[in-house]
């Protein structure tokens, strides 16, 4: 479902909370919301002038929650990028381990299969 947002400036998004939200991203908009089951879901953005988007958009929040009379706040997938990176390469190193694992695991099974037989 596509929908337009208001984005709320982060100054008063931490006014209207009652606390620190630079890790969110809020929106001011009253007709178009986030509503229950929402969460988790991707707050995207487009025409960001970042060369990754290619015309698709890029994810810039992540649905979190939404408070009467406050609006709803995303967070901010920027506020996580480096934890993201770290994971990101660790999962590929996983990924790559467990191959390697699973090659060496079959080898070693030929190699006693030819002994048995």
């Amino acid at each position: 479902m596509l929908a337009n947002l208001a984005i709320m400036p982060t100054y008063w998004c931490s006014k209207k909370h009652r606390k620190d939200m630079r890790r969110f991203i809020c929106t001011s908009d009253k007709v178009t919301d986030v509503g229950k089951g929402d969460s988790g879901g991707p707050l995207v953005c487009a025409k960001t002038g970042d060369p990754k988007e290619r015309g698709k958009g890029i994810v810039v929040g992540i649905v979190s929650g939404n408070k009467y009379n406050a609006g709803s706040f995303f967070t901010r997938v920027s506020a996580f990028s480096k934890y993201i990176k770290e994971n990101k390469a660790n999962t590929i190193l996983m990924s790559s381990c467990t191959n390697l694992f699973i090659i060496i695991y079959y080898v070693f099974y030929l190699f006693c299969l030819c002994f048995i037989v």
